[in-house]
């Protein structure tokens, strides 16, 4: 969690420095854009943290949503070209051919070391499933229903005559075979890895070679599409379904609803001392989210002109506002009651660097996107926010007191300031895009899945140390394919909405470097690349440094050939920054243990 709130505090300076120095980019046209952005690039950063969690590693994700991106319109135009009602023949035929290939390689490595002619015999011959599930017992039933279901998917794609299909249907089997693909390309690197004992790394590298290779060789190098049609799957990548104002309205209700759990479930023998903050603290906090959330939609209030602040704003801005002054004071008056000069100095840097941001306004070099971007210019802003921002944490840590009314104190100051900072944008006016919400979705499920399961415990297991998992009864093979397929799918899924948001994939360029930006988020979100350690907020967030760290170079003016290099800088400093905070703080508590 601190380094996840390292990583953001590098976003918030990131997207208050361009929207200092840049009005527009807090438009709502350029916030819908970046939205977007991030939520492609977040599904296929959660893939690669899957793998960089477990220990490994994935170079060929670029070149599987290039393969993928070309493929889809490929399948689609098939389809459509093909004798009509067979898309279901097609799909049971090749699923089953798939788990009937993954049944008899199972069954196979289960004695592996007997007889390599029985492996083959159980490939060809379907009555040796009987023969090796009445041999080995318990071992072999998974696999021999997992190849019986197959070799009767397979006859059933073979008998069934053609059953014609609504146009939504066919569509959705065409995105189910990609997602297939992507799932048989991670069985497959997670099988040369464990089995035949390749590196990970040589593995995707082949892999970035040869599915790059496949697309352009499929395509002719010719550039792919969906034309005009199709509109319904379009819109998995263009619909906008709600706005922004909903999503912070029923993440508010969550966490007041949170609060209200924690409070009515707690027992009687739990002390205030040992809470971190109070349950009610919580839910004061995401009553105060939702209902500014939605002042907009209160009956009789007149419509906001378009470049005036809505209500939203409004409500959100002055609660902020008073909650943040009532907190500092009642903060500082408790730190001029104890002595803890820490907290007045870093309220008192807060406060320079906020007058420092408020002279450079009335000069001229704050809010004016037409102001020449001289290099002083950003380092005097730059500088300013980072005492602005400096100070503002040192008064809030250095506030976190042992006492748990303090520590609610200091929760409620820090709520009012991030709604104080919601307040500048236009909630109610930003469409949320629908690739946010998949995103959400998927961060949401695979945060469960790591957090609260027993085989996401497993995976950050076998990325601590691989051989104390195997020797303490994980099944480290398997986790290690079920990591890659994962990695794959979500890879899958990304790919289908890139290809649905661009409608034009040229296979030659079309997902280039697509697998540094994942990893790189990955990392900047906390995932070491020893494995073992990782957080899906993390990664999210450090995906969203690097789209609004690329949005803010160009709505900055600053010349496309520098990207690279500041991206690169900037992901430099902020790991080594965090790296040097960790053993700061491991200093700190070996200091006060001894």
């Amino acid at each position: 969690m601190k380094k996840a709130l390292g990583i953001f505090a590098l976003l918030v300076f990131v997207y208050a420095l361009a929207s200092l120095l840049n009005p527009d980019f807090l438009s709502t046209y350029n916030i819908q854009n970046t939205l977007r952005r991030t939520a492609l690039f977040g599904i296929i950063s959660i893939g690669a943290a899957m793998v960089i969690i477990a220990g490994g590693i994935d170079l060929s994700l670029g070149s599987l949503v290039g393969l993928i991106g070309c493929l889809l319109p490929m399948g689609l135009h098939a389809i459509a070209a093909g004798p009509p009602g067979r898309a279901l023949a097609w799909t049971l035929t090749g699923t089953g051919l798939g788990l009937w290939c993954v049944g008899a390689v199972w069954l196979h490595s289960i004695p592996f070391r007997e007889s390599l002619r029985r492996g083959l015999q159980v490939l060809l011959v379907p009555g040796y499933v009987v023969y090796y599930a009445a041999t080995r017992g318990r071992d072999c039933k998974r696999p021999a229903w997992l190849y019986l279901l197959g070799l009767v998917s397979v006859l059933a794609g073979w008998l069934l005559p053609g059953v014609p299909l609504p146009v939504w249907a066919e569509t959705a089997l065409a995105v189910f075979w990609m997602l297939e693909i992507c799932a048989a390309i991670g069985l497959l690197h997670g099988v040369l890895i464990t089995r035949v004992g390749l590196q990970p790394f040589v593995v995707t590298l082949c892999g970035l070679l040869l599915y790059r290779g496949l697309a352009r060789w499929l395509t002719d190098d010719q550039t792919q599409g969906f034309g005009t049609g199709y509109e319904g799957l379009k819109s998995l990548a263009t619909a906008r379904p709600c706005s922004l104002a909903c999503l912070t309205a029923a993440a508010g209700l969550c966490l007041a609803g949170w609060g209200l759990y924690r409070w009515l479930g707690r027992r009687e023998d739990d002390a205030d001392e040992v809470a971190s903050v109070s349950p009610w603290c919580l839910t004061l906090v995401g009553l105060a989210l939702s209902l500014t959330s939605v002042v907009s939609w209160l009956p009789g209030l007149p419509e906001a002109a378009r470049n005036a602040c809505t209500w939203t704003q409004r409500s959100m801005f002055w609660v902020g506002l008073l909650g943040s002054a009532a907190g500092v004071a009642a903060l500082s008056l408790n730190a001029l009651r104890h002595r803890s000069w820490n907290v007045l100095w870093g309220g008192a840097a807060a406060a320079t660097g906020l007058l420092v941001l408020w002279r450079l306004a009335a000069w001229g070099h704050v809010g004016s996107a037409d102001a020449d971007l001289a290099w002083w210019r950003i380092a005097s802003v730059g500088l300013a926010l980072i005492a602005v921002m400096a100070g503002a944490v040192r008064f809030l840590t250095a506030s976190w007191t042992s006492t748990a009314g303090w520590r609610s104190a200091t929760f409620l100051t820090a709520s009012a300031h991030a709604l104080l900072l919601l307040g500048m944008i236009p909630l109610d006016r930003v469409q949320a895009p629908a690739p946010l919400l998949v995103m959400i979705a998927i961060a949401l499920l695979v945060g469960f899945f790591l957090q609260q399961t027993v085989y996401g415990r497993y995976l950050l297991a076998l990325g601590r140390n691989e051989e104390a998992a195997r020797y303490s009864g994980i099944n480290t093979a398997a986790m290690t394919v079920l990591a890659y397929v994962l990695c794959t799918l979500l890879a899958g899924v990304s790919a289908v909405l890139f290809s649905l948001d661009v409608n034009g994939i040229q296979p030659a360029g079309h997902g280039n470097f697509y697998e540094l930006y994942a990893i790189s988020a990955a990392v900047l979100g906390g995932c070491s690349l020893r494995g073992g350690e990782g957080s899906i907020l993390g990664v999210v967030i450090g995906t969203a440094v690097m789209r609004v760290l690329y949005n803010a170079i160009i709505m900055l003016g600053i010349p496309d050939k520098l990207e690279f290099a500041i991206i690169g800088a900037v992901l430099l400093a902020g790991v080594a920054a965090d790296e040097l905070l960790r053993r700061s703080a491991e200093q700190r508590e070996r200091r006060t243990q001894s």
